[in-house]
């Protein structure tokens, strides 16, 4: 789903339209900058309000001028300045379609969140409750400090979602990032996890431009192990005692690399 700052726009115009009308107000969920107007009062629960051509009404926070206001200071000369907003756009893995997640795919993210192996995992993975799920959504989704690209994964017949992978820790000026992954299990064993790092990681390398891209998982993850050899990544090393997991135990990882010179489909 492709947002240009037109649409987002228009989108904002709508919002303000609503409450114009006198519609009650609708809640801002999400991040400090970014926010969708969620609809509280719909029998079905919380759900995203929509403009009149049926898109989330996103909303873009205003920002307080710099050196004003509580709290505010003028931006130290060492402070790092965020790189360019990432441009939005859709990925093929096989019959899976990878794209920015949606505010209304949330339920699925929070049964995947709530996953035995995703919580033992992943422990990046925040998703609790309703809430954290909208959250993690709307965070995937603003892809405007350039730090990150997260995807949905999608397949393409039915529209299912089948979990989400994400090139985040993107450093444009040393030329690395790093990627991670959660998928459902009902697509697991079934080379879809390695079809959509290959394409994630193709697309790092010719559309970004990065050189060296890192892949993560503890040492008795051994899915992940396979996942990362077929996709190209050669192991560079462990890492003792390298984070602490959803057993709260510290595990060792292994470090992947894949460098540019070797393709993502190298490995069968």
């Amino acid at each position: 789903m492709n947002v240009d700052s037109q649409g987002r726009d228009q989108r904002a115009q709508s919002h303000i339209s609503l409450m114009e009308r006198g519609a009650p107000p609708p809640q801002l969920v999400g991040t400090d900058d970014t926010a969708v107007a969620i609809v509280t009062t719909s029998p079905e629960g919380p759900r995203p309000a929509r403009g009149g051509d049926g898109t989330e009404l996103l909303v873009r926070r205003p920002r307080p001028a710099q050196g004003s206001g509580i709290g505010s200071a003028a931006v130290p000369c060492d402070q790092q300045v965020p790189a360019d907003p990432l441009e939005p756009l859709t990925l093929t893995a096989g019959e899976f379609l990878l794209r920015r997640p949606s505010v209304a795919e949330h339920m699925e993210a929070l049964a995947l969140g709530l996953d035995p192996d995703v919580r033992l995992w992943t422990p990046r993975c925040q998703i609790t409750d309703e809430a954290s799920a909208i959250r993690d959504c709307l965070a995937g989704a603003d892809w405007s400090d350039g730090t990150h690209a997260t995807f949905s994964i999608i397949h393409g017949g039915s529209g299912r979602y089948a979990g989400n992978i994400a090139l985040h820790s993107i450093d444009r000026a040393n030329s690395q990032a790093k990627v991670g992954y959660r998928i459902a299990p009902w697509t697991r064993r079934q080379g879809v996890a390695t079809a959509a790092v290959r394409s994630v990681v193709g697309w790092a390398q010719v559309g970004l431009g990065l050189t060296r891209l890192v892949l993560t998982h503890g040492l008795e993850n051994i899915a992940s192990c396979r996942v990362a050899q077929k996709a190209g990544f050669e192991l560079e090393g462990t890492v003792p005692m390298a984070k602490r997991f959803g057993d709260e135990q510290f595990h060792d990882e292994h470090l992947h690399v894949l460098r540019t010179g070797l393709t993502a489909s190298a490995r069968s």
